[in-house]
């Protein structure tokens, strides 16, 4: 038996996400780079075991922010090839949350 001693891990920190138009721009700066990054990674078998979110995700936490949020880990997952069975559920402090 061969014991693997290494993992990949993807980590997500303060996206702030909102849902104006002005900031949809600025978001997909970011955003498209890492979806695009994601998919280079799979090609090369590089696939991470865990996925860490941290910090904001959201701007406000206001709810219809999480609607782009939600996208965005559509997006994700999609770029990782899973489906949203394989996904989660996300909490946050104010109680809200995501389920992909």
């Amino acid at each position: 038996m061969t014991i693997k001693n290494t993992f990949q891990l993807l980590h997500i920190s303060d996206l702030h996400i909102k849902d104006s138009e002005e900031d949809k721009f600025d978001l997909r700066v970011v955003i498209d780079p890492l979806i695009e990054r994601v998919k280079e990674d799979r090609e090369q078998e590089l696939r991470p075991e865990i996925v860490v979110v941290t910090g904001d995700v959201v701007f406000q936490g206001i709810e219809f922010e999480y609607k782009p949020a939600e996208e965005f880990f559509s997006d994700l997952l999609g770029a990782m090839e899973l489906t949203d069975q394989q996904g989660g559920i996300f909490t946050t402090r104010t109680g809200k949350f995501i389920s992909l």
